[in-house]
């Protein structure tokens, strides 16, 4: 609805005398939220939203075209992905390809796009101060971009990498196949990312200039009147509009249409239908889909909120609770998926068990009888009204997020809803529908229906292979006496509608609060059993809270084999709590358990009005717990397929494990921890769960909106059961920290290991830094910041050596170190002698670099630091890792920021030339090969120069826990800020013996 029209002048010489822009509705937002919004359409039909917030620590821009891959030509699959990828190299007015990047680099800011059926996103962030830079920049993607020739070709090698490295993923090869066996004609059947052979390759053989057609597309698709924008910055609402209006009046407008698919891509044809499909990994998934209509619409009705909301409940009287009853099932999850604007589809994914394989037909029935149940109840008010409830509350106390989420966030709801209702839309309900809930549950019939089953039990079925996954499959009609026996599958006594929700949250009162309180936990109780840490939110001033315990004991980490049992104790209280918790997660509570090498933890979260009853719950439970239940051999199997399934992962997953095994005193590997899975039995497992209860040390965590008082309430009452249970405090030797492996100088190792699975190839190269204090920190950090950009512009864009390309300062236990990651194509022989090449021209860019560019980037890495935690969680997530690792350098971002205002640029040529140099006598290299001898892997191309080529003389690591015995250990980090050590058996002992002697 248009309430006005504001005329802006200007008075820079270089911009518009006058722009028009149509003032829009006023966004309704969440009354946690400070920000101010306007909302208004450019002359040239750009709408936008600006978001005005002085206390913005970054600021963020967002772009969505309302057009992806469902409009790609026919004969070039996957051209707007590539289009997307070709706007990041260069334009007009910024011709230099990394012009963009490097200024966000610069201005600690990061940049990324994404293209999906209907629509195709681009956003940044950056320092406040530099937001008109950025905007200027950006948005020359849309007025001016060079496609140049040089570009076009190599950056269609990096649009067929990120292919490549999705071939291996099984969800997206099923989701090929199903989009394949789609009506055929229907954009949805297209391949939407695209590789050299759709975009280069096949093209040129049809004589198709690519570059041509990628500018015809841009042309007739890219228009500001199917724009949207969103910006977020310090400024005012009027300077903000000013800079949009500035920069993106220039974009043109050629009256376009938003694309709009209302033929579902699932006719007749595509109904009643069954794809049977072979995995790579070890997976028994099974998925029940109907096409249903696009409800965007009717967002105030929340019709598809309802139906999934109860079609995927695991509380009582659920589906999965009927399923898990039986055997069948481990999971089971109900989504609505809208690829373009139009049409939609219903999702129910159920993880099978190997019994429940057996009844596939069985399962659909008593999904159906699920649903005719619902048909049979009708809709109910009363449950509709408690979904408005708890999506009210969570719109009342909506946290922040980080400034580029948050323009994504709004860009996505402008295309779905006006303007005013961008963040009400998914949260405020307000007309109940229930003829149109009834509608939807009507079309969850077998004459609608599509089932995939996802199996390796497929492999002596599947007949066909789909062309760009090569995925082998099999499609059916399934027989008309299946669909009948669904038709007429009647009710199931055990399924039912969920009982009234009482867990859903009604006291929001904030507690009294101490106004000195800072950001820093402080210990209020300690005793020889337990560490009690607390710290009241005086940050986000919400009613929420967090209560964790870690039961820290040291049996959980002595043996893979004890590794594995605590992993499983995570995996069977989860799934025995699972039905009681339902009810309180769907109101905003979340809980888990956490298996770490040094024990358990229970972590609950949200409204505090009910947090400690699901707490307590939580914890009687894992004290009381003595019987494993029916479902163990259908847990302890799912767990067993997962870390069978680790050597399919991607080369960088396996990269790191090995670094990871390489690097610490003790750490068990994937292939150890499956040597021990036999002796995972419930008897095992029940005399574990006691052991690691038998002696421990009890470390609570209590955040949020509670007094202190009320803090010590909570532990004393959870202590109670501990007491009761007996557990005894630890002697101080028994949990001794984690050690990081010490390098010698000069040093430079080598670990192969093939990968079967992947045609990628992985390299991980690390320069171990060594512990140190807040000036050698800071230098690391300002080292990775300066050599982050031109990292992925030189090895990523420029030489194309794959789609996954970073580098990053790493700091594990107190010891530092810099981290290159490459996955791609090529041999990891080549990738390293790429690396050390680009390290030698990064010494030259540090020795050359101006003070006043050095400059820059220090206030860059200064911005990045002062960037606060947006939500509770955050703010918990990074006291939390400084409790676990007991370093409690709680202020450490602070000391580094103060410290870089004295560091100056020949420091950093000094410090990179010791310690990152490919030159230098003092740099210690530990390096990991993942090499592919999957078919067309580079492990397969011996012949190839690349694979000849040794860029350093490294000594060659055959055997990890052999070499590791030669080496030696940095020591355990000090604990900073004055943090006594724990109060232990030892102590207790010492102060009985006093007594006796007395």
């Amino acid at each position: 609805m248009i309430i006005s029209t504001l005329k802006t002048n200007y008075s820079d010489a270089g911009a518009r005398s006058i722009g028009v822009s149509t003032l829009l509705s006023d966004v309704v937002k969440s009354p946690a939220d400070k920000r101010e919004y306007r909302a208004f359409t450019l002359e040239n039909g750009l709408v936008v939203i600006v978001v005005s917030d002085p206390e913005t620590d970054k600021s963020a821009a967002a772009l969505d075209v309302m057009t992806g891959s469902l409009k790609d030509p026919v004969e070039l699959p996957g051209l707007a992905h590539y289009l997307e990828h070709m706007l990041f190299l260069g334009t007009e007015k910024f011709p230099e390809e990394n012009a963009y990047a490097k200024y966000l680099s610069e201005n600690a800011g990061s940049t990324n796009a994404y293209t999906a059926g209907d629509n195709t996103c681009y956003y940044f962030d950056c320092s406040p101060d530099a937001l008109e830079g950025a905007i200027d920049r950006f948005a020359q993607f849309f007025v001016s971009p060079l496609f140049t020739e040089s570009g076009s070709e190599r950056e269609v090698n990096a649009v067929n990498s990120e292919h490549e490295g999705i071939i291996p993923s099984d969800e997206h090869r099923k989701d090929a196949v199903n989009s394949f066996l789609s009506k055929q004609g229907h954009p949805y059947s297209s391949f939407g990312c695209g590789n050299k052979y759709t975009l280069w390759t096949h093209p040129a053989e049809k004589g198709i200039n690519v570059r041509s057609e990628l500018i015809r597309f841009y042309r007739e698709n890219y228009s500001a009147n199917i724009m949207k924008l969103a910006v977020i910055g310090k400024e005012s609402l009027d300077e903000l509009q000013m800079l949009v209006e500035k920069y993106f009046l220039d974009v043109k407008n050629y009256e376009f249409e938003a694309p709009h698919w209302p033929e579902s891509p699932f006719g007749p044809d595509e109904a009643q239908t069954r794809i049977d499909i072979l995995p790579i990994k070890d997976i028994r998934s099974l998925e029940i889909i109907f096409p249903i209509p696009d409800d965007s619409k009717d967002y105030k009705s929340g019709i598809t909120q309802y139906v999934t909301s109860l079609v995927g409940h695991e509380g009582t009287g659920s589906l999965l609770s009927l399923l898990k009853k039986k055997g069948w099932a481990t999971e089971l999850h109900t989504s609505t998926e809208k690829p373009g604007r139009g049409f939609a589809f219903l999702y129910t994914q159920i993880e099978l068990t190997p019994l429940g394989l057996e009844f596939v037909d069985e399962v659909v029935l008593h999904f159906f009888q699920y649903v005719e149940m619902l048909r049979n109840v009708g809709p109910q008010n009363w449950y509709w009204d408690e979904l408005k409830t708890i999506r009210e509350t969570e719109f009342r106390f909506q946290e922040d997020q980080c400034a580029d989420y948050l323009v994504v966030d709004l860009v996505d709801q402008m295309t779905r809803c006006p303007v005013s209702d961008v963040w009400a839309s998914r949260y405020l309900l307000s007309d109940y529908q229930p003829s149109m809930i009834s509608e939807v549950v009507n079309l969850l019939n077998p004459n609608n229906v599509r089932v995939i089953v996802n199996t390796q039990d497929n492999k002596d079925k599947v007949d066909k292979t789909e062309e760009f996954f090569g995925t082998k499959y099999r499609y059916y009609k399934i027989s008309s006496d299946v669909i009948d026996k669904w038709k007429t599958c009647g009710l199931h006594e055990d399924l039912h509608i969920p009982k009234p929700n009482m867990f859903v949250p009604t006291e929001f009162d904030l507690k009294p609060r101490d106004k000195e309180t800072g950001i820093i936990p402080r210990i209020i109780l300690e005793d020889e059993l337990s560490r009690v840490w607390y710290l009241q939110d005086n940050e986000y001033l919400l009613p929420r809270g967090i209560i964790q315990l870690s039961i820290l004991s040291p049996c959980a980490g002595t043996s893979p084999r004890n590794f594995n049992l605590v992993h499983l104790l995570e995996n069977i209280m989860e799934d025995l709590v699972a039905e009681d918790c339902y009810s309180a997660n769907m109101s905003g509570l979340s809980n888990s358990f956490n298996h770490a090498m040094d024990g358990l933890r229970i972590i609950t979260d949200g409204y505090n009005d009910k947090l400690e009853q699901l707490f307590y719950f939580l914890l009687d439970f894992l004290l009381n717990f003595n019987s494993v239940g029916p479902r163990f051999e259908a847990i302890k199997e799912a767990f067993v397929r997962e870390l069978r399934n680790w050597k399919d992962e991607d080369p960088s997953t396996h990269a790191s494990a090995y670094l990871s095994s390489l690097s610490f005193n003790v750490i068990y590997s994937n292939a150890e921890r499956l040597e021990a899975v036999n002796e995972l039995t419930p008897e095992n497992l029940i005399l574990f769960a006691k052991k690691l209860l038998a002696s421990v040390k009890f470390e609570w965590y209590i955040f949020g909106n509670y007094t202190e008082q009320e803090a010590l309430a909570i532990h004393a009452k959870g202590m109670e059961g501990c007491h009761k249970f007996g557990s005894q405090p630890l002697f101080s030797a028994e949990l001794a920290p984690r050690r990081h492996l010490k390098l010698p100088a000069g040093s430079s190792y080598l670990y192969t290991a093939n990968h079967t699975t992947h045609s990628n190839s992985c390299i991980r190269m690390r320069l171990q830094i060594g512990m140190g204090e807040v000036r050698t920190r800071t230098l690391m950090l300002l080292v990775d910041h300066i050599l982050s950009e031109p990292c992925f512009d030189i090895l990523r864009t420029k030489e194309q050596l794959g789609y996954v390309v970073w580098c990053t300062y790493r700091r594990q236990v107190g010891v530092m170190s810099f981290d290159v990651v490459i996955q791609g194509e090529k041999h990891p022989a080549y990738l390293e002698s790429r690396i050390e090449n680009f390290l030698e021209l990064m010494e030259v860019k540090i020795n050359k670099m101006e003070v006043e560019e050095f400059q820059k980037y220090v206030q860059s890495l200064k911005v990045i630091l002062l960037e606060k935690p947006k939500t509770l969680n955050e703010r918990f997530s990074r006291l939390q890792a400084e409790i676990i690792c007991r370093t409690y350098e709680f202020d450490a971002d602070d000391k580094i920021i103060l410290e870089l205002d004295k560091i100056t640029r020949e420091e950093i040529s000094n410090y990179f030339k010791k310690w990152i140099s490919p030159h230098s006598t003092s740099r210690k290299k530990l390096t990991v090969h993942v090499i592919s001898v999957a078919e067309g892997g580079a492990g397969n191309s011996e012949g190839s120069i690349e694979c000849l080529i040794n860029p350093t003389n490294q000594e060659l690591i055959t055997e990890i826990e052999t070499w590791k015995c030669h080496h030696g250990y940095y020591p355990a980090p000090l604990p900073c800020m004055g943090i006594p050590p724990w109060k232990t058996r030892n102590s207790l002992f010492h102060k009985c013996s006093e007594k006796k002697c007395l």
